[in-house]
């Protein structure tokens, strides 16, 4: 779509609508997704992390699945189609899918494909935009000339770079990304952009993307009427909301109380950019479906893109499964991993077949001539299409429903059976995963069962070793009065991630409990005096534990002073809770008493 090189229309024969100005502005140039921003611009962030996943993830099945499932059709449908692309599908796929296999059993590779997935997807959407608002240009017989489109090119590209130096520098500015990869095997690579560098790349392209925007709509609107623009102005409009505007905010902290806007909810908000995105592909895919088959049926056309996109999905999470080939549960990466393999691919095909110096391409997208297509696959391939189809599809559709009232409300309602029976389902899909033991140990620890959480979090550990969920049986164990036992957990958390709370964590284990034969002070202080390091002398509860350590070795000079650093910081913050125990650990300090936790 992105293609300047297209054919000039014929004004007599040339609607300025693709399926009708209603579809078009709603659809295919985002407006409908502004009327989203304005709603999730009402509610809290809070509100918005709060909220039903299984609605998210049935919008997502009935609007992303068909997305990528309209590409697959496009490929592999007729046999012009499939002779046409059969290089760039065979290939691509063979690429993609093998570093998708490697990833899952090198960490390494894996966050190298989800990396790709994050910073492609931005820029697949901004392409898609681009290409759209040169089409309704051409298609109302608005000619510009290479410098008004290089400009407008500029701009897209510009909003585009604002998300990728938010995401890729030191300060916080959310994750572009509608699913979750938290707690799994594969992070995110960062270049790291220091923030003094970030800062002013950011305010310079922001600058940039300002003035390429007003020089090449400032002519156009001089030039022509508001009414002839209106798509084009509607697209540009959507880009800014998908990428400009929520970028800005983030990166200078304004509006985070505010769901569309906030760090912290990021994730979410761009879930709802991607469908809108998916809307508009599925927009266009229609209305090039039914100009190159007059007997085009919109519903069956939606029903295939719906089987297919389940097969693309589902198939690869099945065949690479902790049951078949696979070392990842679903939920520690094998989905994550599927989800960028998939999204890759979608991206490489797209950007082949969707272009408009295509003859094809172009006369039905620019000059609304009617093409017939070769004659569809035979019937034997069709029926086994819509066979495995709609079994991957009922399995999607399985899946969520297990996992949101089968496994989430169950355990909000104590219901353990109900729970119990879910994980055997998914079990029975090849979609079973960690997180449900994790949660249900955190429905016993809010009861106050420190045993059974225990036992949940262990039984989890079997199926995924993560340092979050090792961290937290350290405490379930420090909480049950086994100290001892918390020694191992403490030292895993830590060994996996290396991260100052993990040190902190350790620290502590091994300077309190006089009872622990494997109790080890002098390595705790070099833990705490590491952590504080990192964290710098301003955190009060790095700073307490360091105290903490050096009492247990008998420096309590160097306690006190550790104490008092922590208490001025805690003061600060006005963490007063903190404040008092620091203060009652500062006492027995300056009465040569270390510190012992309650019985």
């Amino acid at each position: 779509l992105c293609s300047p090189h297209m054919a000039r229309a014929k004004e007599q024969t040339l609607s300025p609508w693709l399926q009708g100005p209603a579809s078009d502005l709603l659809l295919g140039c985002g407006l409908l997704y502004a009327g989203v921003f304005a709603y999730l611009s009402l509610i809290s962030a809070d509100a918005m992390l709060s909220g039903s996943t299984w609605l998210a993830a049935a919008v997502i099945l009935l609007t992303g699945v068909p997305h990528y499932g309209a590409t697959l059709l496009r490929v592999v449908e007729h046999p012009q189609a499939r002779a046409q692309y059969k290089r760039w599908t065979t290939w691509s796929g063979l690429i993609v899918w093998g570093i998708f296999a490697l990833g899952l059993y090198q960490q390494y590779v894996g966050s190298l494909l989800l990396t790709t997935y994050l910073c492609w997807s931005p820029w697949h959407y901004t392409l898609q935009n681009y290409g759209i608002a040169l089409m309704f240009l051409r298609r109302r017989g608005i000619e510009t000339d290479q410098r008004a489109r290089r400009l407008l090119y500029a701009s897209f590209i510009l909003s585009f770079a604002l998300t990728m130096i938010v995401l890729h520098g030191q300060a916080a500015g959310g994750i572009y990304v509608p699913i979750s990869f938290a707690g799994s095997a594969f992070s995110f690579i960062s270049l790291g952009i220091p923030l003094d560098a970030q800062a002013a790349l950011f305010t310079l392209t922001l600058c940039a993307y300002l003035i390429a925007l007003a020089s090449v709509l400032i002519p156009l609107l001089r030039a022509h009427s508001m009414r002839a623009l209106l798509p084009v102005l509607a697209v540009i409009f959507a880009q800014a909301l998908w990428f400009s505007v929520p970028a800005a905010f983030r990166f200078y902290g304004l509006g985070q109380g505010i769901a569309s806007l906030s760090v912290s909810s990021s994730a979410q908000a761009f879930m709802w950019v991607g469908v809108a995105h998916s809307v508009q592909y599925l927009w266009i895919t229609d209305y090039f479906a039914a100009r190159s088959a007059p007997a085009h049926n919109h519903a069956r056309y939606f029903m295939r893109a719906v089987l297919a996109g389940s097969i693309i999905w589902i198939a690869p999470m099945i065949l690479f499964g902790p049951s078949l080939l696979g070392p990842l549960p679903y939920d520690a990466g094998l989905l994550a991993l599927a989800a960028s393999a998939v999204n890759i691919q979608h991206f490489i095909l797209d950007g082949v077949i969707w272009k408009l110096r295509d003859e094809k391409i172009a006369g039905v997208l620019v000059r609304n001539e009617t093409r017939e297509d070769a004659a569809p696959q035979p019937a034997w391939a069709r029926r086994a299409f819509l066979g495995v189809g709609a079994l991957c599809f009922a399995i999607y559709a399985g899946n969520i429903y297990e996992r949101e009232f089968g496994m989430a409300r169950a355990l909000i309602a104590g219901d353990f059976a109900r729970y119990e029976q879910a994980e055997q389902r998914l079990g029975w899909l090849g979609l079973a995963g960690y997180k449900g033991r994790s949660n249900a140990a955190l429905v016993y620890e809010s009861k106050g069962d420190y045993a059974r959480a225990i036992e949940q979090l262990e039984r989890s550990l079997k199926e995924w070793e993560s340092p979050e969920s090792w961290s937290r049986l350290c405490y379930y164990y420090q909480r049950a009065r086994r100290s001892a036992e918390s020694r191992l957990p403490c030292t895993r958390a830590f060994e996996m991630s290396r991260t100052p709370d993990a040190a902190l964590q350790l620290a502590l284990v091994l300077s309190v409990y006089p009872e622990d034969p494997a109790r080890d002070p002098a390595r705790a202080v070099v833990l705490a005096e590491d952590a504080v390091r990192q964290v710098g002398e301003r955190d009060p509860f790095a700073l307490n534990v360091l105290g903490i350590t050096y009492a247990a070795t008998g420096r309590f000079d160097d306690a006190m002073r550790a104490a008092s650093n922590a208490l001025y910081a805690a003061q600060s913050l006005g963490e007063s809770e903190l404040a008092k125990k620091i203060e009652t650990l500062l006492a027995g300090y300056q009465r040569g008493e270390a510190y012992r936790p309650p019985n």
